[in-house]
């Protein structure tokens, strides 16, 4: 597993049986860049998830998005790289 990180970007269609990344969806234009997670991606591995969040475009595209949500008061804004971590320890 990957310790409880939550990728809220990463969606996955099962008709398609492919997972993109909605936040590259949305500013891939905005930053000239395109990427399998852009078109949808059928590679079902964690390396893969892991690649995609730590490249350029991804980071890009996580930074444009975060700012478009500090700008509209969006506290629901994503974290670096477009990840949060889940808090898995009870009280």
């Amino acid at each position: 597993g990957d310790g409880g990180v939550v990728r809220r970007w990463l969606h996955y269609e099962p008709e398609s049986a492919q997972m993109s990344c909605t936040v590259c969806r949305q500013h891939a234009r905005e930053n000239n860049c395109n990427n399998s997670f852009v078109i949808g991606n059928e590679t079902m591995k964690l390396e893969t998830i892991r690649e995609h969040e730590n490249s350029k475009c991804h980071i890009a595209c996580t930074s444009m998005s975060r700012a478009q949500s500090e700008s509209t008061g969006d506290t629901h804004g994503l974290g670096a790289n477009g990840y949060v971590r889940e808090n898995t320890e009870s009280d």
